[in-house]
C-alpha cells in the first residue's frame, strides 16, 4: 500500500459521517462482548451467513428457542448501496419480534470485506462487526490495511 493510499485511508476515517457505534440503537451486541461471556461461560457462538428475510427469520428463530446467542453474518457481495441499509432495518424488525418472549443477543457482522470503505459503510450504517479480508494483497499492504481498519 502506498503513502497516497494509506493517506486516503486516514482521510476516509475523519470524513464528516455519521457517528460510528449505532448498533446498539438497533438491539445488536458487539462480538467483543460476545465473545467474553462465551469464553467465561464455556459454550460456542454460532455465526450464520444469510441473504433474505426468509433466513434471518430461520436463523433467529431457532436461537431463540434455544436462547443461544447468534453472530449474523452478511458477505459483501451481497451488499450494495440499497441493501445495506435494508439490512439493518431487517435484523432490527427480527430482533424486535423475538425479543418479546426472549432477551436476544445479536451481532451483525460484514463477513470477509474486500475494502477500508465497505467496512466503514457498515459500521456506519449500524453493524456492530466487520472483518476486512486482506488474503488478495501482498502481505505488507494486508497488515497496513487491518491496521488502518482496526483503528476506525
Amino acid at each position: 500500500m502506498s503513502d497516497e493510499e494509506i493517506r486516503a485511508w486516514k482521510r476516509l476515517i475523519r470524513s464528516d459521517s455519521p457517528p460510528f457505534g449505532n448498533y446498539r440503537d438497533l438491539g445488536l451486541c458487539n462480538t467483543r462482548k460476545m465473545f467474553s461471556g462465551a469464553l467465561r461461560e464455556k459454550f460456542a457462538v454460532p455465526g450464520y451467513n444469510f441473504y433474505n428475510l426468509e433466513q434471518l427469520r430461520a436463523i433467529m428463530t431457532g436461537c431463540a428457542e434455544t436462547d443461544s446467542p447468534v453472530i449474523l453474518q452478511v458477505l459483501e457481495r451481497n451488499l450494495n448501496d440499497a441493501t445495506v441499509k435494508s439490512i439493518t432495518h431487517m435484523v432490527k424488525g427480527i430482533i424486535a419480534s423475538v425479543s418479546d418472549s426472549v432477551r436476544a443477543v445479536v451481532a451483525l457482522h460484514l463477513d470477509h470485506g474486500t475494502s477500508f470503505e465497505s467496512c466503514k459503510k457498515c459500521v456506519d450504517v449500524g453493524f456492530s462487526s466487520v472483518m476486512i479480508d486482506g488474503s488478495q494483497l501482498p502481505l505488507p499492504e494486508n497488515i497496513n490495511a487491518l491496521w488502518i481498519s482496526g483503528n476506525i
